[in-house]
């Protein structure tokens, strides 16, 4: 059995906290000049009338210009291939590795990596054959 033991301490105890304290800093005052505009500028408009003249000339144009004929449009028969179900692949687990000291099976089962291959299809289209040139021609 260990006997009680006592002592007196001092403890110092914050009973006001010292953010509470405030201190005065003296107020500081500048003397500046400043120039006011009373007007604000102004723009000034002045009229122009305008000078008109008469010109002559002479434009040159090839008969017939406003007769245009249209081609028919022609197409041919092509196939696009598009992706239906794209490229995929996952981890597998195979089987458990047959030297594995572990009894849960879990611990050495081997996994490999399997893909799959995009699938795509050929589908029928049609194509323009003709130019743009082809299809407004002077005759």
């Amino acid at each position: 059995m260990v006997p009680d033991e006592y002592r007196e301490e001092v403890v110092r105890v914050m009973t006001k906290p010292e953010y509470t304290v405030l201190e005065v800093i003296p107020a500081e005052y500048e003397t500046k000049t400043e120039e006011i505009i009373v007007k604000p500028a102004s723009i000034k408009y002045s009229n122009v009338p305008a000078v008109y003249r008469t010109v002559y000339d002479t434009v040159w144009t090839l008969e017939p210009y406003d007769k245009l004929s249209i081609l028919p449009a022609s197409f041919s028969d092509e196939f696009e291939s598009v992706e239906i179900k794209p490229k995929t692949g996952a981890w597998v687990a195979g089987e458990k590795d047959p030297d594995c000291p572990s009894i849960d099976p879990a611990d050495c089962r081997i996994f490999h990596y399997v893909e799959n291959e995009a699938v795509t299809r050929d589908v029928p289209i049609k194509k323009s054959t003709s130019t743009k040139s082809n299809f407004l021609r002077k005759n």
